[in-house]
């Protein structure tokens, strides 16, 4: 099966079935329950077991919608977040709610999806549902030439704000403390046995070399939004060749096991004045946030191959 030009950006599993996530959103068989692998679900979608749509209103040149993530919901539905146009160059945030065989929940915001405009400019990268069936939703946000900011919004299950998270349902990202004026980019949500919830982001600190340089950070959140200052995340500082400002550490998706602990994967790009060397990392935390032994070293980080230029 072939969808040209397309990123598949996560997939999930529900009731025997992955539904993969992208610019479209398809839901295909797992071998383990299909006779061949990625057999085709044509109980979902439109009979070919996809959905494609375009939910921008607008109409001009280069109209798109994009999903970066999809979670599954306590009741058996599919959440799908990104973003959508509206302007040439500008988008608003996107969350949509599917049922089982990819059709609209009416449920949700009336229509089954629900587009918000937080700022000129906003891109939606990551999502959590909680046990309660809430909607957790990462939102990056830039006003004009300003730096962007990163926003976490609950909604309750039928698409609504819900006003008792954190600030009128709004927890903002604040920038780490030495470097005030960092574009923020949340990356991913996770959610622990107890309902913290746990948040990935990058501050784009420096544009001024041949690769923007990033740092990782992590924040959790008690249940209400409010700050967990209990949490030792802050800035992540992972495996590095030479000094720390030589190099970007992109660390994108996290995932919990059954004690909490949290891994954490992405890449780490050494940064020079015309090439970068790409590798990929790995690392791990405990409940806490703290730093726990891991492969060889203590760091609690794992960088694969050497650094290769590109």
């Amino acid at each position: 099966m072939s969808f040209p030009r397309k990123r598949i950006y996560k997939a999930v599993v529900q009731n025997g079935f992955a539904i993969l996530g992208s610019g479209m959103l398809c839901s295909q068989a797992l071998a383990a329950v299909a006779p061949s692998p990625l057999t085709i679900d044509s109980t979902f979608g439109g009979g070919n077991g996809r959905v494609v749509a375009n939910y921008s209103d607008f109409s001009g040149t280069g109209s798109s919608t994009y999903f970066n993530d999809v979670e599954n919901t306590p009741d058996g539905k599919i959440v799908a977040v990104g973003h959508t146009s509206k302007s040439a160059n500008e988008f608003a945030s996107l969350v949509v709610k599917y049922n089982l065989d990819g059709t609209l929940d009416t449920s949700f915001d009336d229509d089954g999806k629900l587009v918000l405009s937080l700022s000129d400019d906003d891109k939606v990268f990551a999502a959590a549902t909680q046990a309660d069936g809430k909607i957790l939703v990462a939102v990056q946000t830039k006003n004009g030439t300003s730096p962007s900011k990163g926003t976490i919004i609950r909604l309750n299950q039928d698409g609504s704000l819900d006003t008792d998270f954190a600030t009128n349902g709004r927890y903002t990202i604040n920038p780490f403390n030495s470097v005030p004026n960092a574009s923020v980019i949340p990356k991913d949500i996770a959610i622990s046995t107890d309902g913290k919830i746990i948040i990935l982001y990058h501050e784009l600190f420096d544009t001024t070399s041949f690769v923007n340089k990033h740092h990782s950070n992590m924040v959790r959140l008690n249940m209400n939004g409010s700050r967990d200052t209990s949490f030792a995340g802050g800035r992540i500082f992972a495996v590095h060749y030479g000094q720390i400002n030589e190099h970007s550490i992109e660390l994108n998706t996290i995932s919990l096991d059954d004690q909490d602990n949290i891994y954490l994967t992405g890449r780490m790009v050494g940064v020079g004045t015309s090439a970068a060397r790409y590798s990929l990392l790995v690392g791990k935390y405990d409940s806490d946030g703290n730093t726990t032994s891991f492969s060889p070293s203590t760091t609690g980080h794992k960088s694969f191959g050497s650094p290769t230029k590109i």
